[in-house]
């Protein structure tokens, strides 16, 4: 159940992006402040990956992407969490690792928290995007998840 819940949330986390993205795109968005902090979460869930992966990282935190990147990181990162999730196990979930933080502090952490952190970050600063958006006299987009559950659930 657990496992299957994680998957959903990435799905949500994937369309909540994407719904930034488009919403960015067909503004025509130049925000400084916006394409940086979006820029942050895709950097992030690719640090996040790499981390969880214990792979090395070649991604820095507060790179600023072009909208093409930002579409093509999008659909390279929802890829390469799906397919850590299909090699995942629930025990996996549980299993803690070292890693190392933007700054070189070490850590300790489990790989489910780590995971949940991942999705919870993104909708913070997908928030932070939206309130600037407000700010700039533009339209944000909804990505509650409620919203995405009654898209896609068959209720």
């Amino acid at each position: 159940m657990l496992y299957s819940y994680i998957e959903k949330l990435y799905a949500y986390n994937h369309w909540a992006n994407e719904e930034v993205l488009k919403s960015l795109q067909t503004q025509n968005v130049t925000d400084e402040y916006c394409l940086k902090m979006f820029s942050h979460v895709i950097n992030a869930q690719f640090i996040w990956h790499r981390r969880v992966s214990e792979q090395p990282n070649d991604y820095k935190i507060w790179d600023v992407w072009s909208f093409e990147q930002m579409q093509n990181a999008l659909i390279d990162n929802r890829t390469r969490w799906a397919t850590y999730f299909a090699k995942l196990n629930e025990g996996e979930l549980e299993r803690t690792f070292s890693y190392q933080n933007s700054a070189g502090d070490s850590f300790v952490s489990r790989i489910l928290d780590c995971i949940m952190h991942c999705v919870n970050h993104a909708t913070h600063h997908r928030a932070q995007v939206g309130r600037r958006l407000r700010e700039l006299g533009l339209q944000p987009v909804s990505t509650d998840y409620i919203t995405y559950c009654r898209i896609t659930d068959n209720i």
